[in-house]
């Protein structure tokens, strides 16, 4: 029982010294949103996660499911169809010489490298922790979903970030109900994870 107690004190101090972002006036309502890399998720087989990754990605990218670029979730960062096709787009001119005898000719031309699904490396939830002026609960509420891709740059590799976030109760919408329980319980594993750490 201690332990669990432990956990949750835990959990209470990482909201307050992790990279939390605060997204409201500090007069009302304070808001902030936990993000964490979601772990253990190979506990659902990788057939699963394969079907998971595409489903998530097609919905999007067919508007049946709203992409966001943040995880606030606010509609002024809620994706069009357009950039939602040009994500993890990348854009490289090189020159080439189509003749070899002159070589001082040269045409510049435009490589585009769109992501695939290959390229999606795992997957991130937001927290979102919400706290009454004045008081001392904390209400807790998963808030977005991500898939993690690492973008590439002239062949310079970044660092790993989210393609883009949707609502978290949107999962509902292609996952099976006991699929989705599942994933609730490893998203909250993932959490308390992190809590264990300290």
């Amino acid at each position: 029982m201690n332990k669990y107690l432990n956990l949750i004190i835990v959990f209470v101090l990482i909201i307050s010294f992790s990279t939390c972002k605060k997204s409201e006036n500090e007069n009302e309502n304070s808001s902030y949103f936990l993000r964490k890399k979601l772990t253990g998720i190979d506990e659902m087989g990788p057939s699963f996660i394969k079907k998971f990754t595409e489903d998530l990605y097609n919905s999007v990218r067919n508007g049946k499911i709203q992409a966001f670029r943040y995880d606030s979730l606010t509609p002024s960062c809620l994706l069009t169809k357009e950039q939602v096709a040009d994500l993890g787009k990348t854009e490289e001119v090189v020159q080439i010489f189509p003749n070899p005898d002159f070589p001082d000719y040269y045409i510049d031309s435009l490589i585009v490298t769109r992501i695939t699904l290959k390229d999606i490396k795992g997957f991130e939830v937001s927290v979102k922790m919400q706290r009454d002026k004045g008081k001392t609960v904390i209400n807790a509420e998963l808030n977005a979903f991500a898939l993690r891709y690492i973008p590439n740059i002239g062949g310079i590799k970044l660092n790993e970030q989210a393609l883009f976030w949707i609502k978290y109760k949107d999962l509902n919408q292609f996952m099976k109900k006991e699929d989705f329980k599942i994933m609730n319980d490893l998203v909250f594993k993932s959490i308390l994870s992190t809590a264990s750490d300290y």
